[in-house]
């Protein structure tokens, strides 16, 4: 009982789940979780904590997810993943036209629950190695001040400058180049 009620407490504030769906049984060194979650974020965070907790070798989980949710989540995780902002060529400032994409983007990482959101920042072929890595750097931390003034917990938001290192368009034509 113990084990169940420090649990329930430290998965109280952190989940939207209703911990009083979830069923606890303790089979030996095996612990089984049972119930219903609002998303995947939520099941992966409640299994962690489960076997963190405990601090018996295996936890098994037989926690299903709303297909309604399942599916919204899914759709929302594609479009912020497909979400691009564009940067002048050689800038890292975030121009005026990339403010209501950079708004929805806010308001949908505001609706669903994350661990970590991985901001890559680009750049074309042209300049050295160093500068485009900084350039990179910039235009991803930019993006993720921005989300941060908009609400987003900046302890979720990480930075990775790619550089010209995996390009979404050809850097041989200057159309490819402004895509990257």
């Amino acid at each position: 009982k113990t084990f169940h009620n420090r649990l329930l407490s430290s998965l109280q504030k952190t989940v939207k789940t209703d911990l009083s769906r979830l069923q606890f049984l303790m089979e030996g060194d095996i612990l089984c979780l049972r119930g219903s979650v609002e998303n995947s974020q939520e099941k992966m965070l409640i299994l962690d904590r489960a076997l963190e907790i405990s601090g018996v070798p295996l936890v098994v989980g037989d926690l299903s997810i709303p297909e309604e949710s399942f599916q919204q989540q899914e759709a929302i995780k594609k479009e912020i993943e497909q979400c691009t902002v564009n940067f002048g060529e050689n800038q890292s400032g975030i121009s005026l036209e990339n403010f209501p994409l950079l708004d929805q983007l806010a308001e949908k990482l505001r609706s669903v629950s994350f661990e970590n959101l991985i901001i890559s920042g680009f750049c074309d072929s042209l300049g050295g190695e160093q500068e485009n890595l900084e350039l990179s750097r910039l235009r991803a931390s930019n993006v993720r001040d921005y989300l941060i003034l908009k609400g987003i917990n900046s302890e979720k938001l990480t930075v990775m400058a790619a550089g010209k290192n995996f390009p979404i368009a050809d850097n041989q034509s200057p159309e490819g180049r402004s895509r990257n």
